[in-house]
């Protein structure tokens, strides 16, 4: 009877009657074996073959058994890729396996254990873990089956959890702000102001300053590709630093002594500079001496916030005059005075 098998599939050829001296079996006209056993068993038969058997007993001629036809077919050899080349992936992510396209079904595994059976050619997953294994087994439409493919080791990289602080995280107006994420080491470091990229780098910490107002800020970690959520978000918060002014420069003469400084907004504000003789506003040019001196006024606002305005003071000399000597005059006399 002919036969039809699969590549690989052992078979066994057997000859009747036996107790003949020698038996040779051909894949006509090819000789295959000559024993003295009536059997052939063999796993490589080429893809289409023709058993004959012939046997000898004593000095009497050969003759050719029956002719029985082997068809071979080949087993499939199903190649596996992957949708992410280097098998590298991030916790949650999704990923497909492709198998050899043309055979009939396939059977899909992780780590040894069938997972996907039937027509698709496909086998994908979101929940693979770090080392896991996929082959596949693939049967052609006339029923062979496969050995295991290669295989795919998929390295799944954590996703990132990273926080931040802010320090300090209420300032005035210009002042530096420190922000650090944790924790370190991974390959990037993004923040956020808002939905605004503020710095993105590999370092966990830089400096900045903010506007006026709140902010809210958050960071986002990157590390073997895998992008973290969005830490915590931080509240930071710049207040606005006074206005000033401290008035009009003014002039005095050196003898005037004393001047309060007047004009100021907001009230309140302390003086500084030489010649301030009392911070609240009072100036002395016996203090101070003849020139020009800035004085600076200071004002802290209810959030500690500080600003300050400064005035130029001139202090002249007072003039130095000589009337000339004293004189005396009967009466109905004149004189003429000279300085």
């Amino acid at each position: 009877t002919d036969l039809i098998i699969c590549e690989g599939d052992s078979i066994e050829f057997n000859a009747s009657p036996s107790g003949f001296n020698d038996s040779s079996f051909y894949n006509v006209p090819v000789f295959l074996q000559s024993f003295v056993s009536e059997s052939y068993i063999t796993t490589t038969l080429p893809l289409v073959i023709n058993i004959s058997f012939i046997s000898t007993n004593a000095v009497c001629p050969r003759v050719p058994s029956n002719i029985i036809t082997i068809t071979v077919n080949p087993i499939p050899v199903p190649v596996l890729t992957s949708s992410d080349p280097d098998t590298t992936i991030c916790d949650g992510d999704l990923v497909s396996s492709f198998a050899t396209t043309g055979y009939a079904s396939y059977e899909f595994f992780i780590n040894g254990v069938s997972v996907q059976n039937g027509a698709m050619d496909t086998y994908s997953s979101s929940t693979l873990n770090d080392g896991d294994v996929i082959s596949v087994l693939a049967t052609s439409s006339a029923g062979c089956i496969s050995n295991p493919s290669q295989v795919l080791t998929y390295t799944v990289v954590a996703i990132p959890s990273v926080t931040m602080v802010a320090s300090p995280d209420t300032v005035c107006e210009n002042e530096i702000i420190n922000l650090t994420a944790s924790p370190t080491g991974y390959d990037n470091y993004e923040f956020y102001n808002g939905i605004t990229s503020i710095s993105s780098s590999a370092s966990v910490s830089f400096n900045t300053t903010f506007s006026n107002g709140s902010h809210t800020l958050t960071v986002v970690a990157t590390n073997l590709g895998c992008v973290s959520p969005p830490s915590p978000s931080i509240l930071v918060v710049v207040n606005s630093n006074p206005a000033v002014s401290g008035g009009s420069d003014f002039s005095m003469c050196y003898a005037d002594s004393i001047t309060l400084l007047t004009g100021t907004n907001p009230s309140g504000g302390i003086w500084s500079g030489s010649g301030i003789i009392d911070t609240s506003g009072i100036f002395s040019s016996i203090n101070s001496g003849l020139g020009n001196f800035d004085l600076v006024y200071t004002y802290t606002n209810t959030n500690g916030c500080v600003n300050f305005d400064t005035i130029i003071a001139t202090v002249h000399a007072n003039p130095f005059i000589i009337a000339g000597t004293d004189i005396v005059l009967c009466n109905g006399e004149s004189e003429i005075l000279s300085a």
